[in-house]
């Protein structure tokens, strides 16, 4: 995650990191639980896996902060095209 490969550095992280607060559920793993998550679920991780991750997050930046302003903007653009 981010060019982060030390399981200390990642867990540094997991405490600073906003987006990877939120993939760790508001929890700050320490290193060594890190560790045996990564060992447990090795097979998952793949690179499709964090090429996805990076899509969704990369959607997530680009969504609206208000999630009412996305449904405002349907909105407002089906009354325009109505006139």
């Amino acid at each position: 995650m981010q060019g982060v490969h030390s399981l200390r550095a990642l867990e540094r992280l997991a405490r600073l990191d906003v987006g990877c607060m939120w993939v760790c559920g508001g929890i700050a793993p320490d290193h060594a639980n890190i560790g045996r998550f990564i060992t447990l679920h090795e097979a998952s991780l793949t690179h499709d896996f964090f090429e996805s991750a990076k899509a969704a997050r990369e959607a997530l930046a680009q969504a609206p902060a208000d999630p009412n302003a996305q449904q405002a903007e349907r909105e407002a653009r089906e009354c325009s095209m109505m006139r």
